[in-house]
C-alpha cells in the first residue's frame, strides 16, 4: 500500500496553532502576575506605600547617627595641654620678725602687689613651656627687664628645721605673686601674669629651701598665645639648694636662696585633628541632606 506524502507545511500549521494555544494560555497568566492588578503588581505597589512610610524613618535615623557621632566625638574635641612657667635664679627671703613671719622675693620685704620693679626680684629667665615643649623665653636683657613679685605673710615666726609643714600663710587669697615686664615708656610695666595666694607647704632644711602651693588667676597676658584655663587653679614651687639658715637646732628664723620659680596649669583646651575631621564630616553630611531635601 503506498503512503502519500504529508501535506506541505502542514508541521509548521500544527507547531503555529501549538504555539498560539500557548500564547493564549500564557497571556493571561502573565497578565496576572506582572500586570498591574497582578499578584507582583500588588507587592511593588505594597513595596512602594512601605518605602514611603520608611523613608521619613530613615532620615530620623541618619540624624540620630549624626548626633550620637557628635556626642561620641566630644572626649575627643579638647586635648588639654599642661602650661609651665620657669622663672630662674629668682630669690626668696623667709623672715620670721616680718608681717607674722614672711616669705617673699628679696627685693620686696613686706610691700608688693603694685608692678613696680624697685622692690620686686630681677629674673634671669623665663621659659614658657607647652607639655614641655619650649612655646618662648623672655631673657632679662634691656630694656626688658623681667620681675618677679612674691610675698606670702602670716607664715609664723618659726619655722620647724627639715620638717615639711603644711599649709602655712595666710594671704586669703589677695595678691601673692605677680610676673611682670617692664619695657622703656611702660607706665604700668606691663602685666604677664598675677595670681592670688592663700598659702603654701613648706620645707626649710640647711640643703634646701622648698615651698609649694595653689593660686587662682587673677589675670593674664602671657607669650605665644598661651592661655591658662582660669576657671582652675594652678600650682607652684620653689626650690632653692644650700640655703642660708639662721634659728637654732630644730627651727628656723629667717633663710634665704637664689633658685627656680616654677608655675604649671592647664590650658585652655584645643580641637584635636580627630575631633576637627570628625566634625567636619558630621557637617558635610548636614550639608548634602540640605541639599537634597532642597532638590526634592
Amino acid at each position: 500500500m503506498a503512503l502519500g506524502k504529508p501535506a506541505k507545511g502542514s508541521s509548521h500549521q500544527r507547531a503555529s496553532a501549538v504555539l498560539a494555544t500557548k500564547g493564549i494560555l500564557i497571556k493571561p497568566f502573565r497578565e496576572t502576575l506582572f500586570g498591574s492588578s497582578g499578584e507582583l503588581g500588588k507587592v511593588a505597589d505594597s513595596l512602594k506605600r512601605h518605602y514611603s512610610m520608611i523613608k521619613p524613618i530613615r532620615r530620623r535615623a541618619v540624624q540620630v547617627i549624626f548626633t550620637l557621632l557628635a556626642v561620641i566625638s566630644l572626649p575627643l574635641a579638647v586635648q588639654a595641654a599642661t602650661i609651665n612657667i620657669i622663672l630662674s635664679d629668682m630669690d626668696v627671703t623667709y623672715s620670721g620678725s616680718t608681717s607674722g613671719g614672711s616669705l617673699f622675693d628679696l627685693m620686696g620685704g613686706f610691700s608688693g602687689g603694685t608692678l613696680d620693679p624697685s622692690v620686686s626680684d630681677d629674673i634671669s629667665t623665663a621659659v614658657f613651656e607647652r607639655d614641655d615643649n619650649i612655646e618662648a623665653t623672655l631673657v632679662n636683657n634691656a630694656p626688658d627687664a623681667i620681675h618677679a613679685d612674691f610675698r606670702l605673710t602670716g607664715v609664723g615666726p618659726t619655722i620647724t628645721k627639715n620638717v615639711f609643714v603644711p599649709s602655712v600663710g595666710s594671704n586669703g587669697g589677695a595678691f601673692g605673686f605677680d610676673l611682670f615686664i617692664d619695657p622703656p615708656g611702660a607706665d604700668p610695666p606691663e602685666a604677664l601674669l598675677r595670681l592670688g595666694v592663700t598659702s603654701v607647704s613648706l620645707l626649710l632644711t640647711n640643703n634646701v629651701f622648698f615651698f609649694t602651693g595653689e593660686a587662682t588667676i587673677i589675670s593674664q597676658n602671657l607669650p605665644a598665645g598661651l592661655i591658662l584655663a582660669s576657671a582652675q587653679p594652678v600650682v607652684f614651687s620653689y626650690t632653692a639648694t644650700l640655703p642660708a639658715v639662721n634659728g637654732g637646732l630644730t627651727t628656723v628664723s629667717m633663710a634665704g636662696g637664689s633658685g627656680a620659680f616654677t608655675i604649671s596649669g592647664t590650658a585652655i583646651p584645643e580641637p584635636t585633628i580627630p575631633a576637627l575631621a570628625i566634625m567636619g564630616s558630621l557637617s558635610a553630611g548636614v550639608i548634602v541632606r540640605r541639599r537634597r531635601s532642597a532638590r526634592k
